[in-house]
């Protein structure tokens, strides 16, 4: 892993990014244009409940990201970034494999792979959630939140998600990207499938910038009504690495406003050490915006080869659990 020079943070914002100074203005206009866009009965919806469903879409797509209190917006670039960020894919290479598993109750599964396809990358990712649940109708669940995930009940609600994504480089060093995806929720013996898009910028190597709209499309339908998606506008801000003393450090920070007006965030550090060029070790520590029962700090390691990288991540939940997540990519 090669070093940069920490004179590259001292830079000013208006020599290094013209862009991203004084957009602002840009960027709150962004937020409402896709959410309003992606959000033909928003009004509707918002009256009836808060909009968390399904929960494969909301649960970590990256074990290294949820050590990082799922702040990947700006600072991801490996194939999970097809989950956060689809213009984060221009530097990815390789293959991306996650589980986690919610105490002994539930596992969430996540594959990714991205390749090179001139002028740009193309990614692909699959999410798989196997969840049961005591709950007496998909609306009960979401209800629930993410600690139902450390329940088991007889009622099967398995979710997946297809995604293709295309990145490539634009004018203004921006890299763009659109992400397609295909969504499939089952609550006991009913079933839908629905279809989902995301659309990502980002600017910048050490200090980045990014700006992405997530899961916009229609909802899930099982059951009477219809349950929105988790759309969301997120803005995300990173530090991809910085030596101090015989460290590196990489921080990362992103705030999401929800279709409904709701503003949550998260962020994280990550403290690095090389022995030996090529082998390094890597401590996270995050926070996150979580329901109540949950904790909000998360804690994850992971080792980085030539080729391989083995990664670790700790979610803990009040009475209820602890989710651990294990990671591997290869380059």
């Amino acid at each position: 892993m090669a070093r940069t020079s920490a004179t590259a943070g001292e830079t000013s914002c208006a020599t290094q990014f013209p862009f991203a100074c004084g957009s602002a203005r840009i960027t709150r206009r962004a937020a409402v244009v896709l959410l309003a866009f992606a959000s033909p009965a928003t009004a509707v919806a918002n009256a009836q409940r808060p909009m968390i469903a399904p929960a494969v879409l909301a649960a970590p797509g990256s074990t290294r990201a949820l050590a990082l209190g799922n702040a990947y917006t700006a600072l991801g670039a490996d194939p999970d970034a097809i989950f956060y960020n689809p213009a984060q894919l221009v530097a990815a290479r390789g293959i991306s494999l996650g589980l986690q598993r919610y105490g002994a109750r539930s596992s969430l599964m996540n594959l990714s792979a991205v390749s090179v396809l001139a002028p740009g990358t193309v990614g692909i990712g699959v999410q798989l959630l196997d969840q049961a649940s005591s709950a007496a109708s998909f609306r009960d669940l979401t209800d629930r939140g993410e600690s139902a995930l450390f329940a088991r009940g007889s009622t099967l609600a398995t979710g997946a998600v297809a995604s293709l994504a295309y990145a490539r480089p634009a004018i203004f060093n921006l890299r763009l990207g659109i992400g397609v995806k295909l969504i499939h929720q089952q609550f006991g013996n009913a079933r839908d499938l629905t279809g989902a898009f995301d659309v990502g910028v980002a600017r910048g190597s050490t200090i980045q910038l990014a700006l992405v709209g997530r899961n916009l499309g229609h909802g899930i339908r099982l059951g009477s009504g219809t349950i929105a998606l988790p759309r969301e506008v997120a803005f995300g801000a990173a530090l991809s690495r910085r030596e101090i003393g015989p460290l590196d450090l990489a921080a990362t920070a992103s705030v999401s406003m929800l279709a409904g007006g709701t503003l949550v965030g998260g962020g994280g550090t990550e403290w690095s050490y090389m022995p030996l060029d090529g082998f390094t070790f890597a401590l996270r520590v995050g926070y996150r915006s979580v329901e109540a029962a949950e904790r909000h700090v998360t804690f994850g390691g992971g080792f980085v080869g030539e080729r391989v990288s083995i990664d670790y991540a700790l979610q803990a939940s009040d009475g209820a659990g602890t989710a651990h997540r294990f990671g591997a990519r290869w380059r």
